[in-house]
């Protein structure tokens, strides 16, 4: 696990030094900004996102009654998660929504982040609601 954040620490920090910041508030510049801030978003939460990857795919593939013991640590496990997001990364996109006065393109951050990490259609279901309300607020 220390071998896996080393190795994203590094690519990181690879990328960083060869990668130059897109003219501000253009599609490329969003879309970097963006998965900047998913990065290190997704270095600092790892384990509880392979947990919930984990738990999803099992869900989908045998629901079975010790599987379903774990769904109120699963549930705790996620709202941490939600709020490590609105605490950590949500104030970084809203900063750089700020800069270009404009959140659209960056709202459903959080959804395609756990949906290119594959936790399944039972948490992207929580992760838009949880969306949903973040943007209202």
């Amino acid at each position: 696990m220390i071998k896996h954040a080393l190795t994203g620490i590094l690519m990181s920090a690879l990328l960083a030094g060869c990668q130059t910041e897109p003219e501000p508030c253009t599609p490329e510049w969003v879309q970097w900004k963006t998965e900047k801030v998913l990065l290190n978003f997704g270095i600092a939460n790892r384990s509880s996102v392979n947990r919930l990857r984990e738990f999803a795919s099992s869900l989908e593939n045998d629901a079975g009654p010790m599987l379903l013991l774990q769904v109120p640590t699963m549930i705790e496990e996620f709202e941490a998660l939600a709020v490590d997001f609105q605490k950590d990364a949500w104030p970084a996109l809203q900063e750089a929504a700020g800069q270009c006065n404009s959140t659209q393109e960056l709202i459903p951050a959080f959804v395609s982040y756990l949906e290119q990490e594959g936790v399944g259609e039972s948490v992207l279901e929580w992760a838009e609601l949880l969306a949903a309300l973040l943007t209202e607020t």
